[in-house]
Formats: C-alpha cells, sequence, structure tokens
C-alpha cells in the first residue's frame, strides 16, 4: 500500500465516510418483520436500537442460526435473537483502524456511534471500498490479482 493511501487512511476519520444511517429496529420488533425491513431495504444486519443508543443487532447469520436453525418462531421479538454488545466504531475513529477491526474480528460491517454513545449508522466493508476507489482510483483499479501457488505433483498415491 502506497503511503499516501496510508496517511490518508491514518487521518481521514469514520465520519468522512459519511456512513449510511442503516435499518433501526425496536428491541420488541418481530423477527418477521426484521427479515422483511432487511429484504426491502437490501441489507445484511438491522441495528437494534433504544431511542438513539445501540442494544445489539441483528445479521442474516443470526437469523440463519438462531432463527432457522433452532426452529424459532418467526413472532418472536428481536431482542431475543439479537446479537448483546456488538463491536463498534466512533465517528473520530481512523479509517485505519476500522479496517483493522474489520479484518481482525472478521466482520462485514460495523455499527457507528457518536461521542455521546447515539448511533449514527453503520459502516461496511462496501463503504471503505466505494471510498478508496473514490480517492485512489488508480491504486484500487489496477490492482492485479493475487494467484496462489498451485501444487506441482500430487500428493498420496
Amino acid at each position: 500500500m502506497s503511503k499516501d493511501i496510508q496517511e490518508h487512511l491514518r487521518n481521514e476519520t469514520v465520519a468522512e465516510l459519511e456512513p449510511p444511517v442503516g435499518l433501526r429496529v425496536s428491541p420488541n420488533t418481530a423477527v418477521r418483520d426484521a427479515v422483511m425491513l432487511m429484504q426491502e431495504r437490501r441489507t445484511g444486519c438491522a441495528l437494534v436500537c433504544d431511542g438513539n443508543k445501540l442494544v445489539g443487532v441483528f445479521t442474516e447469520q443470526d437469523y440463519l442460526r438462531r432463527v432457522i436453525g433452532q426452529k424459532r418462531d418467526l413472532g418472536t421479538p428481536i431482542s431475543e435473537l439479537m446479537s448483546l454488545n456488538p463491536a463498534t466504531v466512533r465517528t473520530t475513529e481512523s479509517i485505519a483502524s476500522v479496517i483493522e477491526r474489520i479484518h481482525r474480528g472478521r466482520y462485514r460491517r460495523l455499527p457507528v456511534i457518536n461521542e455521546a454513545g447515539e448511533v449514527v449508522g453503520c459502516v461496511t466493508v462496501r463503504n471503505l471500498v466505494h471510498h478508496l476507489a473514490e480517492h485512489f482510483p488508480a491504486a484500487v483499479y489496477n490492482v492485479a490479482p493475487v494467484s496462489k501457488p498451485v501444487q506441482a505433483d500430487r500428493d498420496g498415491a
């Protein structure tokens, strides 16, 4: 990664990404309704909020594991099936720290909160890629694919 990109990522903050507001639902929303809203808005995540405070997240993975996998009723309140205490990022954090957190935690999206602890939105890997493509198009579009070595000889018999 070039020094220009590294410097940019260390100096730019999450606020400058202008994270989308994201889908917000209340803790007593039925799973059925949350999933329907997720489909309508074409998002894989619902931010579960009590007012402006984030209390959990509900993702498509939660739906697969906790609803389908456990054969739970779709009328169940989302508060019973959401992920509690989700990882978040603050609007004042550098984009570099967000990329590191996404990589380390294997997240596809992270809720964004302001200094008062109120939900501002949700930053996604897609947001980050678009941001980089907008500011450094040559670096993003001209990256050669990384090929992995192919095994020369077969193992076994």
